[in-house]
């Protein structure tokens, strides 16, 4: 029958064009909001950068201008390593701005007034890269990693918060190791002159480990925002070589995962070969689009890593729920064009159907 063969031709076409763009639009759609999610987990990367640079900037502001302050100065330039109210004054200054230590240093190198508890001195720091150039007359700041006993000397109580129990962690690389017992520090130096000549020099300085109100404050610069609008939150994370010392990322009890591991292909990645992952990673318990870059001390070797991620989870959902919709529509679309394909072959197929008729009975 003519209007059959009519709508099964047209029903093909509809069949065939429904398929082809039900295909290519799901494959659009699936790339598209992650690719999205993921550009925009790498540009959250270069603002975390920023707030942990602005950090290290806030630091070494404090420490050079401290350093030039009369007292400190007048302190350097008689000698007066045992002044009580210099030490004091350093004392309120390292509290007021947040820092763990502040620690003036003889243009030998030698520690002569630390402001934080013991007080130790006497120590020799001559060829810390830090102290180094702070003597010969700039003002610098960067990121170290400090052994117990250098943590421990420079404030009481800093060996125990840095101090961390390594937990195992799905995918990481396998380790002996049971501990990490270094602190990684945000460092800040600054020579104390008077006219061009360098009479000491003061650095400062905040334990990362455990320093939730820094990780919380750098996570909160780049993801509150989601928070108020109620999608998907970002998390961020100060690794230790790939050990989580300071972290927004929860456990599966809700703690804080620090001590935790990071992937062994993301520390392949970035510690061994100094490159940025970015991409989907495993992350303690869950899949994430995360972003992470080499942090590298004062000598520019790398000790750690600087991430941050959103949890892949939400926008799988996500990509369902619009797959579905687009699905439904397609379908939808299919359908009502069928019916109308159906109503078309009848119409087209009656003057056919007739002029086929009339020419039979001519003949």
């Amino acid at each position: 029958m003519l209007r059959t063969r009519l709508f099964f031709g047209f029903a093909a076409l509809i069949l065939l064009f429904g398929v082809l763009s039900g295909w290519f639009g799901i494959d659009v759609i699936k790339d598209r909001i992650v690719q999205d999610a993921q550009n925009r987990v790498r540009l959250d990367l270069s603002s975390a950068r920023s707030v942990y640079a602005a950090r290290l900037h806030e630091m070494e502001t404090v420490v050079a201008m401290t350093a030039a302050k009369r007292l400190v100065v007048d302190t350097c330039e008689a000698e007066n390593w045992t002044s009580a109210e210099t030490r004091a004054r350093l004392h309120v200054i390292r509290r007021q701005f947040g820092l763990d230590f502040l620690t003036l240093v003889s243009p030998e190198g030698e520690v002569v007034i630390r402001a934080a508890p013991p007080y130790a001195t006497g120590d020799l720091r001559p060829h810390d890269p830090l102290v180094a150039r702070a003597l010969g007359g700039e003002n610098c700041s960067g990121t170290s990693l400090m052994t117990p006993n250098e943590l421990e000397t420079e404030a009481l109580g800093l060996a125990d918060r840095a101090f961390l129990a390594l937990e195992d962690t799905p995918r990481a690389a396998p380790t002996t190791k049971k501990t990490e017992e270094r602190g990684m520090v945000m460092l800040a130096a600054a020579p104390v002159k008077r006219g061009p000549k360098v009479l000491g020099m003061l650095y400062g300085g905040t334990l990362l480990n455990r320093n939730f109100d820094f990780i919380d404050h750098l996570r909160d610069a780049i993801y509150a925002s989601d928070d108020v609008n109620a999608t998907p939150g970002g998390s961020a994370t100060i690794f230790l070589r790939d050990t989580r010392i300071t972290t927004t990322v929860p456990k599966a009890n809700g703690n804080r995962a620090i001590g935790t591991r990071a992937s062994q292909e993301v520390s392949e990645t970035v510690l061994d070969n100094g490159q940025h992952w970015i991409g989907p990673a495993y992350v303690v318990k869950a899949w994430y689009l995360t972003a992470y870059e080499p942090l590298r001390d004062l000598d520019d070797r790398i000790i750690g890593m600087l991430y941050v991620g959103i949890e892949e989870a939400p926008f799988d959902e996500l990509r369902r729920t619009i797959i579905l919709r687009y699905v439904y529509l397609t379908g939808g679309v299919v359908v009502l064009s069928l019916v109308v394909a159906f109503f078309l072959a009848g119409k087209l197929s009656r003057p056919i159907h007739r002029l086929v008729l009339a020419l039979s009975l001519i003949h």
